[in-house]
């Protein structure tokens, strides 16, 4: 039998206008917890701020998502 194993929800409400920005995400099953992970209450979900339209941040003001640079010519370590 096919059972899911992780589900998580995303959800940004851009027709708000105090909270647009924000971008609340719920982990509403972990399979596997034995490595650390668990899921979100329900009323309180990991939240991510939208930052000068280019980046996300956490309520401590960490970037949890890091920008990986694109490879070229110069940065290539050859």
């Amino acid at each position: 039998m096919n059972k899911t194993d992780n589900f998580i929800t995303i959800h940004r409400n851009i027709y708000d206008a105090a909270t647009w920005m924000n971008t609340e995400i719920y982990v509403h099953k972990i399979r596997n917890k034995d490595t650390g992970g668990n899921p979100t209450q329900s009323k309180n979900p990991i939240i991510l701020k939208l930052r000068g339209g280019v980046e996300f941040v956490d309520l401590y003001g960490d970037t949890p998502i890091k920008r990986i640079p694109k490879p070229t010519s110069k940065n290539i370590p050859f």
